[in-house]
């Protein structure tokens, strides 16, 4: 018997269909936007987002057929690592060690921010190396 993997549902709405790739259209709300007092906190947001995912047989769906997203939980994971919690760690860490070599708080600052160019332009040059790790299905 293995372990179940523990997955993240969310509904959407087929938006289209371009061979085997349908873009699903979701609607992100915050948890301000769910909640009953909303309206008093003036930060409600509600977003929506188009997500591309790969079906074996499209034939079966149409367009504005509502659908049922699903990704590993552990996907999920990994995609918040990779971009909030390790450019972070590499900012911090830029900050720390311009900040002890050199005296200028500026280029210390500005090092820090510039390390996440090389960062994101990495992560974008591997997009499709990492989308493997983090792919939604539609159930």
């Amino acid at each position: 018997m293995g372990r179940k993997e523990s997955t993240i549902e969310h509904p959407g709405v087929v938006a289209e269909i371009r061979g085997n790739t349908i873009s699903v259209r979701i609607l992100s709300v915050s948890a301000c936007a769910s909640c009953h007092a909303k309206g008093a906190c003036r930060m409600a947001e509600m977003e929506e987002k188009h997500i591309e995912v790969e079906h074996p047989d499209p034939q079966s769906l149409h367009i504005g057929q509502t659908v049922t997203l699903s990704m590993v939980e552990r996907s999920g994971h990994r995609a918040v690592i990779l971009a909030y919690a390790l450019p972070f760690a590499a900012m911090l860490a830029t900050l720390i060690l311009v900040g002890t070599v050199s005296d200028h708080q500026a280029l210390a600052g500005l090092a820090a921010l510039g390390i996440l160019v090389p960062y994101y332009l990495i992560l974008y040059l591997f997009r499709r190396r990492l989308s493997r790790y983090s792919t939604f299905r539609i159930i």
